[in-house]
C-alpha cells in the first residue's frame, strides 16, 4: 500500500467491499484510491474499472501484515479511550485485538483469533459488521460473507463484542458503544417471563444473573486529544481499570524498524515491559531490549537489509510465590526490513566508450563500492564510485573505454560494503552491441 497525497495505491492481490456489500478482489491488478469531495472513496483498478467505496472502505492484502481503514472512524481502547481517525488508518494485524467504529451500526474487529461465542465459527485477521435496525447482522471479511438472524456475540482473545446491544466488554469494563457518534439501532432484547399453570398469585421471578461489568458512560472519559477531566472521577475510574500492553504499530526501514507501543499501567504492577527481536538467520544474535512505560515508540537499530525478523513485546510482573517475576508475551509479529534503493544506468554508448551514471540510498551509505565492465562475460576493468557524488542528484557519473569488440557489455556494481563489512548488493545492466 502506497500513499501520495489523497490518492492511495492499492496492490494487486488486495480484497475489499464496494458500496452494496459486494466481495472485490484485485487478483490481476492493481488499483489506486481517491477520494471524492462528498467524502466518497473510489476505487479504479488497470483496466479503469471504478468501485465505490462508500465513507469508509477496508483494504486487505493477505501478504501485508497491515489492514488499510479509509474514512474517518472512532478507535475504542481497552481504557475506554475513543480516539478519531480520519483519512486513511494503519492497522498492524495479528498482534493484539483492536476495536473501530466506523458509521453508524458498522463495526472493524481486528484480532489474531476471532471467533463467535461457543467458538463453532473462526474469522481470519478482520471481520466487519454491519448491523440493520433491528439487531441483525451481516458479516464480512475476505472468505465469509454471512447474515445473523438472531443475537450474536463476538469473541476475541482481548474482549468481547454483543453485536445487537452494541456493547463491548473489554477486561472489567463495560462499553456502550451506541454513545460513541450515536445509533440508530431499535434492537430490544426479549425478555420472557414463565406463565402461571393455575390462577395463582404469580411470585415475583428472580432477576437474571447479568457479569459484574463496572457501567462505562463514554462521555466520561477523556478522549486522545488532551482534556483532563474530574481528578477524583478519573481516580475512581482507574481503581477500575486493569494493565494492558499491545503493539500498535510496526514499520520497518532498511536497517531499522520503528515501534509504536502502548502500556497502560495505572498501578504500576509491570516490573519491566521488554521487545525481543529474534532474526531469521544464525548470522545475528537475538536482543532484548527494555523499554519506557511512559513513551510509545522505539527504534531498533542494527538491523540488516532485506532479513525477517520477529518481534516480540513481554512485560514482567511480580510471583507472589516466588521471588522471581513471571514473563508474559502479549504481542508477536514478523517484518521484513527493506533493500536500499540503488540505481545504475547507462547514460551514453559510442563504438568504444560507456557513460553510466550510479545511485544510492541515502539511507543506506555504502563505504565503498566499485563498477566492473564485463564484455562477453570477462572482466576488463573496475572503476572506484565516489559515494558523495553518488548521493547527489545528479550521481555519480563516469565513463569506461574500451577496445570497441565484443557483443555484450554488463556494468556490474561489486566489492560494496556497508558499516565496515562487505554487503551482497546485486545490481547491474547490460546492452549488446549492434
Amino acid at each position: 500500500m502506497g500513499r501520495e497525497e489523497e490518492r492511495y495505491h492499492v496492490s494487486s492481490g488486495s480484497y475489499f467491499y464496494n458500496n452494496e456489500n459486494q466481495l472485490i478482489h484485485l487478483s490481476n491488478s492493481s488499483g489506486e484510491i481517491t477520494k471524492h469531495w462528498t467524502g466518497t472513496y473510489y476505487l479504479i483498478d488497470d483496466a479503469e474499472t471504478k468501485y465505490n467505496l462508500g465513507n469508509t472502505s477496508v483494504i486487505y492484502d493477505p501478504t501485508d501484515y497491515k489492514i488499510y481503514l479509509f474514512g474517518d472512524n472512532y478507535q475504542v481502547y481497552q481504557d475506554t479511550t475513543i480516539e478519531k481517525h480520519s483519512k486513511i488508518t494503519e492497522i498492524v494485524r495479528n498482534v493484539g485485538a483492536s476495536f473501530y467504529k466506523l458509521e453508524d451500526r458498522k463495526y472493524l474487529v481486528v484480532a489474531p483469533v476471532i471467533t463467535d461465542e461457543n467458538g463453532t465459527e473462526t474469522f481470519d485477521s478482520f471481520l466487519l459488521v454491519e448491523l440493520d435496525k433491528n439487531g441483525n447482522a451481516t458479516l464480512l471479511n475476505h472468505e465469509v460473507q454471512k447474515r445473523t438472524l438472531h443475537a450474536m456475540t463476538i469473541v476475541t482473545n482481548e474482549y468481547k463484542f454483543d453485536i445487537a446491544n452494541e456493547k463491548l466488554y473489554w477486561g472489567e469494563s463495560e462499553i456502550d458503544l451506541k454513545k460513541v457518534g450515536g445509533s440508530s439501532n431499535e434492537y430490544k432484547e426479549v425478555v420472557k417471563e414463565e406463565q402461571p399453570t393455575e390462577p395463582t398469585t404469580t411470585p415475583t421471578p428472580a432477576p437474571t444473573p447479568t457479569p459484574n461489568y463496572p457501567q462505562i458512560d463514554i462521555s466520561d472519559f477523556p478522549s486522545n486529544s488532551g482534556s483532563s477531566g474530574s481528578n477524583s472521577q478519573n481516580q475512581n475510574t482507574q481503581d477500575k481499570l486493569i494493565k494492558f500492553t499491545r503493539l500498535k504499530e510496526v514499520n520497518p526501514s532498511i536497517t531499522y524498524v520503528d515501534v509504536s507501543y502502548q502500556v497502560f499501567d495505572p498501578k504500576n504492577e509491570y516490573i519491566a515491559v521488554y521487545l525481543t527481536v529474534t532474526p531469521s538467520t544464525s548470522n545475528e544474535e537475538e536482543r532484548k531490549i527494555q523499554i519506557n512505560k511512559e513513551e510509545s515508540g522505539y527504534r531498533i537499530l542494527g538491523l540488516s537489509k532485506n532479513q525477517e525478523y520477529t518481534i516480540t513485546l513481554s512485560y514482567t510482573v511480580a510471583d507472589e510465590l516466588s521471588s522471581a517475576p513471571i514473563e508474559t508475551v502479549q504481542d508477536v509479529v514478523r517484518v521484513k526490513t527493506k533493500e536500499p534503493t540503488l540505481q545504475l544506468n547507462v547514460s551514453r554508448i559510442s563504438s568504444n566508450r560507456i557513460t553510466y551514471v550510479f545511485r544510492q540510498d541515502s539511507s543506506y551509505q555504502l563505504d565503498h563500492a566499485e563498477i566492473a565492465l564485463y564484455v562477453d562475460g570477462v572482466l576488463k576493468d573496475t572503476q572506484t564510485v565516489d559515494l558523495n557524488q553518488a548521493l547527489s542528484e545528479t550521481g555519480f557519473v563516469s565513463t569506461f573505454t574500451h577496445d570497441g569488440l565484443g557483443q555484450e557489455f554488463e556494468l556490474r556494481l561489486t566489492n560494496t560494503s556497508y558499516n565496515g563489512e562487505a554487503v551482497d548488493l546485486p545490481l547491474y545492466t547490460k546492452y549488446r552491441n549492434r
